[in-house]
């Protein structure tokens, strides 16, 4: 009897774990929607994309929701102003060089007043290759 009290005891609070566990989940990323911004400002054929805030992992869902909507649109060129971002992972910086990718021949993504941190973090990674810095 003790025993089948002790593992519905562990059962209970293992349910309760995974609920907590759903939970902070969802607030988490509920939070990214209000730790970035995004703007976009369309100029005949070309996308100035205005982006503030903090592009990390729990941001990604959105960042790629909106990038992929741009680049549905088959802009001819591309520009991202980040000086607004005050924090960039490697997976956000991938996403956005990798938007790039749908440009004519010859056009590269532009980026437009990143920081320091940014740069750098696209030269690391190496993804600096696939676009133009604007200051």
């Amino acid at each position: 009897r003790r025993s089948s009290d002790l593992m519905r005891g562990a059962r209970h609070l293992t349910a309760c774990r995974a609920r907590w566990a759903d939970l902070a989940w969802f607030a988490a990323r509920e939070a990214a929607v209000d730790t970035v911004q995004i703007r976009v400002l369309a100029h005949e054929r070309s996308i100035v994309v205005v982006v503030s805030g903090e592009l990390d992992l729990l941001a990604l869902p959105v960042l790629t929701a909106r990038l992929t909507e741009i680049a549905e649109r088959g802009p001819e060129r591309l520009v991202f102003d980040l000086a607004g971002v005050r924090f960039m992972d490697c997976a956000a910086a991938r996403v956005i060089v990798h938007t790039g990718a749908g440009l004519p021949a010859r056009q590269r993504l532009v980026i437009r007043s990143a920081t320091p941190a940014v740069r750098r973090l696209l030269a690391l990674t190496g993804l600096d290759a696939g676009c133009v810095f604007d200051p």
